[in-house]
């Protein structure tokens, strides 16, 4: 479980692809600047740049490019309450090593911070087995968050792992990420065309060209996914004192006690 820490470094270290990264990475962004939460990023995947090509507040450095890279990355991290890292997708092996020979979690906890490792639920074993060597190695140093993608990644062999029972013992907690409709990520697609970039689903819904009802979509999958993120704040934030703007909830109508001739 967390302990007393100023600063929250969350990254994805799992060896994982096509499970939702770059979707759960925006709407954590957007959650943030919408709670008020300062934070920063480094964009290590210099074949993608995602991150840093959409977000002012995150900066590209190819820390996988060698270990000096990964320690310069490791002794300039920004002091923002919040650090998101992103890697590739294959770095697994890279980061654990070299996190274990300069002894990074040492070094992050004498600067108080504490890292958050994102774990994707999913049948693969590739990720399977990554999210093992990363529990194996962190263990309770870190905190997890398990984030289920059922649009994207089946999880129901995750399930009955033992690495799963292992999360849950370490106090991970979790969310899941909604599905947002076919047509929706197809209008997405064609504001990407038009402008020959890729776009945030942010950047899309705000697009003049783009379907309310597709506007609509988008607005209820961050909502959802931004109102388990504020209800897990207590791993993500050093102190959720830092939420200055909270998410309205929206009641559900009991269909049961909803009396035609009453209304």
């Amino acid at each position: 479980m967390s302990q007393t820490n100023h600063q929250k470094f969350i990254a994805c270290l799992q060896s994982t692809g096509r499970v939702g990264k770059s979707i759960f990475a925006e709407t954590l962004i957007h959650w943030l600047n919408f709670a008020g939460v300062p934070f920063a990023g480094i964009d290590s995947d210099a074949e993608h740049r995602t991150l840093s090509s959409r977000h002012k507040e995150i900066s590209f450095f190819n820390a996988v490019e060698s270990p000096d890279n990964f320690v310069k990355l490791i002794g300039g991290i920004p002091p923002t309450p919040v650090v998101i890292g992103d890697f590739p997708a294959q770095a697994t092996g890279f980061l654990l090593e070299n996190w274990n020979i300069y002894n990074v979690s040492e070094v992050l906890a004498a600067k108080g911070t504490r890292l958050v490792n994102i774990i994707f639920a999913a049948d693969d074993q590739t990720a399977q087995i990554s999210a093992a060597r990363i529990l194996a190695q962190f263990g309770d140093s870190s905190d997890y968050l398990i984030v289920r993608n059922p649009a994207r990644a089946r999880s129901d062999e995750f399930n009955k792992l033992g690495l799963y029972k292992a999360l849950q013992k370490a106090g991970a907690r979790e969310i899941t990420l909604p599905t947002i409709l076919a047509a929706t990520l197809a209008q997405v697609q064609e504001v990407a065309k038009a402008r020959q970039a890729y776009v945030t689903l942010d950047e899309a819904a705000k697009d003049p060209s783009f379907p309310m009802i597709n506007r609509f979509d988008i607005e209820a999958f961050q909502n959802k996914v931004m109102a388990q993120l504020e209800d897990t704040a207590d791993i993500l934030l050093p102190d959720i004192g830092l939420i200055k703007s909270r998410i309205v909830r929206k009641g559900k109508v009991d269909q049961g006690q909803i009396d035609p001739f009453n209304l």
